[in-house]
């Protein structure tokens, strides 16, 4: 018996052995190629205190940008059949799951850094890396709110109504502001006035 190990096989070929005067007949090798993404979306949906919806953008391999402390979910769907699908990231492993036809992730983004999906092969049980990529932090500044009365000290009679003007800013949105107030004695709690 003889072996050869045709290595690191990447497009398809025939071969045929030759031995003295006769050979064998011809073999075809056909090279199905590795499982790629047909369909990829990212689900984000920023920190509960930005009080902003959930917004769908390019998935994997695209560079997903968010805040700290989103939810992401991803979807992504095959050309072929895969035995199994996760996301690395930050030196965690998720898996993900099969739901219909597409498989899912969820997690919520901490930190920034490259990503990349990895998946099993149905056929060969070999793992392959379908996608990479980077999810990069966006930066949110406190929000900035004000009274704009220019004068801040008022003396009215006990009855009297206070009128109050605020402008408030912040770069992703503001979810809910509220006015409190309380007596001059610094021992007792602030009482909440208006949502």
């Amino acid at each position: 018996r003889y072996a050869y190990t045709f290595k690191a096989v990447r497009r398809p070929f025939a071969f045929r052995v030759f031995a003295g005067d006769s050979y064998t007949r011809s073999v075809r090798v056909d090279v199905r190629p590795a499982p790629r993404i047909k369909e990829s979306v990212a689900r984000v949906t920023p920190p509960p205190y930005t009080g902003l919806k959930t917004s769908s953008v390019p998935g994997p391999p695209a560079a997903i940008s968010c805040l700290p402390g989103s939810s992401l979910e991803i979807s992504l769907e095959f050309d072929q059949e895969i035995a199994s699908a996760a996301w690395t990231a930050d030196g965690k492993t998720i898996a993900m799951e099969k739901k219909n036809s597409a498989w899912v992730s969820n997690m919520v983004v901490t930190s920034a850094g490259p990503y990349k999906i990895v998946i099993t092969d149905d056929l060969s049980g070999r793992k392959h890396t379908a996608a990479s990529g980077e999810i990069t932090l966006e930066s949110d500044q406190s929000p900035i709110i004000d009274f704009t009365n220019e004068n801040r000290n008022f003396y009215v009679n006990p009855g009297s109504t206070v009128p109050l003007v605020l402008q408030a800013t912040d770069d992703f949105g503001i979810r809910g502001i509220e006015i409190t107030a309380r007596p001059p004695e610094q021992k007792k709690g602030a009482k909440q006035l208006k949502q």
